[in-house]
């Protein structure tokens, strides 16, 4: 008896109405459900996984989404790790190994199912590399009655907003879907960026609680302090702790903002030289928030972004080159070996074709999934759009000026160094303003160099 007749059989035994949905005979999970036209967020996708006693565990979530073992580890207070195609073999003998039913033919596995499941009225799921079946989820729960429920341990891939929001399968490439099921493991938000993102949600933050988060991280706190002691503020070594640079410096908001984006920067780690290494990464990151910074400042009061959002968006909008370099290490260390100065294919451009999405596309997804301000993500989605005006387009478009100002000088990864009128327009700020704002920046460039290098070491 096949697995498909297996479940069909146990069903009907158990009362559960459903309909079986033919497909196509091999392939992943994504290109089986594609094929029947179904959307992702209401197929099931199985993971067998073994914790540190050598027990299975099936691990049930969309395949809309992918997992992070790592925190349903932390969850379950166990290691967990995906089992071998051997070990899933022993578990599905018959079953298409990347199309894993969410039952077992023989005895019942120990199952862990994402709540975010039960949001849709009706799932499918794979019965073998033939159909799907279609069931209501109240009888999809019934059949699996043995199962854990109350968990959350997978997100939403890039282009799929979770839920009833989006049905288009096809807004996130399939290869950049397959790549992201594979991981293990999601890169995570430092310990101190949480901290920090809840100051910052948090009404009348006190001076004395950023210093107090800072001085458990002498990392970022650091990088802060050379921040303040540049040039750019005029008063060198004067400025001895953190608090001082608080105060007398930065001020409370872009503080806290600057650290923020310190902190959730420097977690990353990479090649150190070449066209994509931490070194010009770093390098282009620190430079475009300066000069966001600079131009927010002319921005007329009532566009003007609140302080210190327009310079970590300028911090972070490059960040998806990090989060590559993390997620998909030697691939990403390969390509950065192969790419020389001065090519003609645009950088963002490259990496699209090697790895099928852009790198803002990938950080803003993940700054979704870590509850970054809103802001942020508009600012990484709406970077190199100068027709967006939404909201928070003021952050967006001044990444995007900011980028497409410092092409001309062989810096950021902007396609070109047009400045489009409509982009001024909504900032408030004239030509003359905004070259007298980059080549300010210009200017100082020896000291920016000098912090992005510290970032980078």
């Amino acid at each position: 008896m096949d697995t498909e007749s297996h479940i069909s059989v146990q069903l009907r035994t158990d009362g559960l109405t459903h309909d079986v949905v033919a497909g196509q005979t091999s392939g992943s999970l994504t290109q089986i459900a594609n094929q029947a036209a179904i959307p992702l967020y209401k197929v099931v996708r199985s993971q067998l996984l073994i914790d540190n006693s050598d027990s299975f565990l099936l691990a049930i979530f969309p395949a809309s989404h992918c997992i992070d073992i790592e925190s349903l580890g932390r969850q379950l207070q166990k290691k967990l790790r995906p089992a071998r195609e051997l070990q899933i073999e022993q578990v599905f003998p018959t079953a298409n190994p990347q199309a894993l039913p969410p039952l077992a033919v023989q005895g019942k596995l120990a199952t862990i199912i994402d709540s975010v499941l039960s949001t849709q009225p009706v799932v499918y799921f794979p019965s073998d590399i033939q159909s799907l079946i279609k069931i209501d989820t109240d009888d999809f729960n019934t059949m699996l009655d043995h199962a854990w429920y109350g968990f959350n341990f997978s997100y939403p891939l890039p282009g799929y907003g979770g839920g009833n929001q989006i049905e288009q399968a096809h807004q996130l490439p399939e290869a950049i879907e397959q790549r992201l099921t594979k991981l293990e493991t999601l890169p995570s938000l430092p310990g101190t960026s949480r901290e920090l993102l809840r100051l910052l949600n948090k009404d009348n933050g006190q001076v004395s609680e950023l210093a107090r988060i800072l001085d458990h991280d002498p990392t970022v706190s650091a990088q802060l302090l050379k921040q303040a002691r540049s040039a750019l503020y005029g008063l060198g070594d004067s400025v001895k702790t953190i608090d001082a640079a608080i105060v007398k410096i930065f001020g409370y908001d872009t503080a806290l903002h600057i650290s923020l984006g310190i902190s959730t920067a420097s977690t990353f780690k990479g090649p150190k030289h070449g066209q994509i290494g931490l070194q010009r990464i770093y390098s282009d990151a620190v430079l475009v928030s300066a000069l966001c910074e600079s131009l927010a400042m002319h921005i007329p009061i009532s566009k003007r972004p609140s302080k210190g959002t327009a310079q970590l968006a300028g911090l972070l909008h490059n960040l998806g080159y990090l989060i590559l370099a993390h997620m998909f290490t030697d691939e990403y260390s390969q390509l950065n070996t192969q790419l020389s100065p001065g090519m003609e294919m645009p950088i963002n451009e490259v990496i699209k074709q090697r790895f099928d999405i852009l790198p803002e596309h990938i950080s803003a997804w993940l700054m979704e999934i870590w509850n970054m301000p809103p802001s942020l993500i508009i600012a990484q989605k709406e970077q190199r759009n100068p027709a967006y005006k939404g909201q928070y387009a003021v952050h967006a478009q001044l990444v995007l000026l900011a980028n497409r100002l410092l092409n001309s000088y062989g810096s950021g990864d902007a396609n070109t160094s047009d400045l489009p009128e409509e982009v001024l327009l909504l900032l408030g700020l004239d030509s003359e303003t905004v070259f007298s704002c980059v080549e300010k920046v210009i200017d100082n460039r020896a000291e920016l160099k000098y912090l992005a290098e510290q970032l980078a070491a």
